[in-house]
């Protein structure tokens, strides 16, 4: 049997096709960086990094890329031009859109924090700003809870803004005949909608942190008691279905090893209220799936809340953001919430 000279080069040469269509260690380490830097809000590194990624698309799994391609458009909709501007401490007009709803405001870094108003005798609004400190905006200094700086600002910014979406929309007539309790009415829609969009339109770190602090809602002897304290255990019910409904898309969020039949929604909140920190961050999967979860939900969840004050949660049970109309409908949610945790655990075991 003859043997082809040309066979050891042949065989380089497979075996170089074969590992081309492997990623190489460089752009597993790129594509780490990028990640990485998403995931903890380093927008800097984060930019380099996506400039160099651009030029070596070919080389990273469709995995990868389809990571990549995500980041890319989360940045898009979470940083777009006036973002810019604004950190150059320039007063900016703001034009946005939230969950396909237009806004259109002022930012003025010289105002109070929050959202401003100014309205003419007769209730008409004339003008509309927000404000924020520039310097706050990506701070990686220490703030609460072990969270950056940044994180804070971050989700209140699109808090706000969600805020002035709403004001804007309303007619003056509308405000101007209220009553007091249509006023709490309208002020825990406005939160309701506030929330969300903090929650969605924030980066992961940030959003871990909103998580965090909306899940404190379910300790009723403290931060539960706000009026519109209803407003944010709505979030936080829905992200609890989300993670029932699959814990194994999860894995970083740890369920407790046991949950009473009794307040088990209000268990299960105080549970991933700790679940939620700085210490145990989650994967990109993991952020891109509750992401895209809040949108879908923020997309339904609006048309009858103001006028019911109740909320259809993705799992189809109500949740009612007034503390006393809830008082009835709760009990139904703590089963489903029974049902899917005993289902979650036997299923892990």
């Amino acid at each position: 049997m003859k043997h082809c000279a040309l066979f050891p080069a042949c065989l380089c040469l497979l075996v170089s096709v074969a590992r081309g269509a492997e990623p190489s260690a460089d752009a597993g380490e790129l594509y780490s960086k990028i990640t990485d830097a998403y995931m903890t809000g380093k927008f800097t590194q984060l930019n380099a990094h996506l400039a160099q990624a651009t030029r070596r698309m070919r080389e990273f799994t469709p995995e990868q890329k389809a990571d990549i391609l995500y980041v890319r458009k989360a940045i898009a909709e979470c940083r777009p031009k006036w973002w810019f501007a604004c950190m150059a401490g320039r007063k900016t007009l703001i034009r946005q859109t939230i969950f396909g709803k237009p806004v259109r405001t002022i930012y003025d870094p010289a105002g109070k924090d929050g959202m401003q108003m100014k309205t003419d005798p007769g209730g008409k609004i004339t003008s509309m700003s927000v404000s924020w400190d520039p310097r706050s905006m990506e701070s990686t200094e220490p703030g609460k809870y072990g969270f950056p700086k940044g994180d804070l600002t971050c989700g209140g910014i699109w808090s706000n803004l969600a805020m002035a979406r709403l004001w804007s929309s309303l007619p003056r007539k509308t405000i101007s005949k209220m009553s007091d309790r249509d006023k709490l009415r309208l002020n825990r829609y406005m939160s309701f909608r506030a929330n969300l969009a903090a929650l969605y339109y924030t980066t992961p770190s940030s959003r871990r942190y909103f998580l965090h602090i909306f899940f404190a809602a379910f300790y009723y002897d403290n931060w539960g008691k706000s009026e519109t304290s209803g407003a944010r255990r709505a979030a936080c019910a829905m992200v609890m279905c989300e993670i029932l409904k699959d814990p194994k898309r999860y894995p970083s969020i740890k369920l407790p090893k046991q949950l009473n039949a009794e307040k088990a929604e209000e268990k299960l909140g105080q549970h991933f209220k700790m679940a939620f920190n700085r210490n145990t961050p989650w994967t990109i999967a993991e952020d891109r799936t509750m992401r895209e979860a809040i949108r879908s939900f923020a997309r339904v969840a609006d048309k009858t809340v103001f006028k019911t004050e109740r909320v259809i949660l993705p799992n189809k049970l109500v949740f009612a953001i007034d503390a006393k109309l809830d008082e009835t409908i709760r009990p139904k949610r703590d089963a489903w919430i029974k049902k899917q945790f005993d289902s979650a655990k036997a299923g892990a075991e």
